[in-house]
């Protein structure tokens, strides 16, 4: 909650990851595989700039988008609170 009319600071990002922000993909061009092949194509490049592990934030409200990346290989971290709102950390780790 706000305090002072501000939101806390929350670093939504773990250390030493490749942190994706945002990803978006217009309405009618969804379900069409853009989004999944955007996302492997970033965390391809992180791994080949030497990152182990990416990492996102996505919202408990968003099954569809978190299904999305657990089908990526994208694992729960842990939760933050975001701008009011609870989110699940979840990483993919290089594979070796």
């Amino acid at each position: 909650r706000p305090r002072h009319g501000l939101w806390p600071l929350v670093y939504e990002t773990g250390e030493g990851e490749f942190y994706i922000d945002t990803l978006a993909v217009r309405e009618e061009f969804r379900s069409k595989g853009i989004g999944k092949r955007l996302l492997l194509a970033m965390c391809k490049k992180a791994f080949e700039e030497g990152y182990m592990r990416v990492g996102l934030i996505v919202d408990f409200d968003n099954p569809k988008a978190e299904n999305l990346y657990a089908s990526l290989g994208f694992k729960r971290m842990g939760e933050k609170t975001f701008l009011g709102h609870k989110m699940w950390h979840m990483q993919l780790e290089k594979q070796q």
